[in-house]
């Protein structure tokens, strides 16, 4: 191996060590991404917020997936780091030591964590995410029982903001979620689409006074340039993961330790939010 070759670094005092965790809990890789960008943007933009908070020298970038029915980036990642050698353009692809987590390196010293994930949506036209779930639920399924289906996987159920997604009979029934929540593990999730003048959801202080925790990230939309938009947006933990078990280590964090978690990053500005949902409704009429 020359010294070139990026390698993973272990942390040997990862738990409880200092330093934080900053989580992107809604990433989506797109086809039109290139992929080592991507990586190389993400972890960019992970390190700009550690030193934003004076924490460069100590911080995990994680990037949880929510994948649509029939996408599996996750598995190619996988299966890059079950090839030899376990390289994707400039990264090493490393498996840990559960099944819906990667370890990921380049040569400069750049590190991910990056979870598998899933984005179903629902009978309602709601979505639901299901963070560290590797199996595939159809959509179309009614929202408590795609709940239920996440819950008992043991991934972590997160319903996430989507514009015009939580008005009418759609919105009437996230409220009915929120007041009647299905236990410990069911999240809210802002995404750094929704527009920056607008006030926050009336539903976000419903969930905070019902106890109910957020996991939010960028959403990336499929487009070119949003290659580089991953990392900007999220939530942040006040101590480092395992890296050898994140997800594991995060559920307990969350739930067994009942940690503390903060909203980071900048919501849209007027003229790329309306950019992008011109553009989506052109997209989805076209198909």
């Amino acid at each position: 191996m020359t010294d070139a070759t990026p390698q993973i670094v272990s942390k040997q005092t990862s738990v409880n060590s200092g330093g934080i965790a900053i989580l992107d809990a809604h990433v989506h890789i797109h086809e039109c991404f290139d992929i080592a960008n991507f990586l190389d943007c993400t972890w960019q933009n992970f390190r700009a917020q550690a030193e934003s908070l004076d924490a460069a020298s100590a911080f995990d970038g994680v990037v949880l997936l929510t994948e649509s029915y029939g996408v599996n980036y996750f598995s190619n990642l996988r299966n890059v780091a079950r090839s030899e050698p376990p390289v994707l353009t400039r990264w090493l692809v490393n498996e840990t030591d559960e099944p819906m987590s990667l370890q990921l390196a380049d040569a400069a010293g750049k590190q991910l964590l990056v979870i598998a994930g899933r984005q179903i949506v629902t009978s309602e036209r709601l979505e639901i995410l299901a963070l560290g779930l590797l199996e595939e639920i159809e959509d179309k399924l009614p929202i408590h029982e795609v709940i239920e289906r996440v819950q008992a996987a043991g991934a972590l159920c997160v319903l996430p903001w989507g514009f015009g997604k939580w008005t009418g009979n759609r919105g009437r029934k996230v409220r009915d979620l929120i007041a009647n929540h299905p236990g410990e593990n069911f999240f809210l999730g802002d995404n750094s689409g929704r527009l920056a003048i607008w006030p926050a959801p009336a539903e976000y202080q419903m969930a905070a006074s019902s106890g109910i925790g957020m996991l939010s990230g960028t959403d990336p939309l499929p487009w070119p340039d949003q290659v580089n938009t991953a990392g900007r947006f999220g939530t942040l933990l006040n101590r480092r993961l395992d890296p050898r078990s994140p997800f594991a280590d995060l559920r307990r964090y969350l739930f067994e330790e009942q940690g503390v978690t903060r909203p980071f990053g900048a919501l849209e500005s007027v003229l790329p939010f309306l950019q992008h949902q011109v553009g989506m409704q052109f997209k989805k009429r076209a198909r």
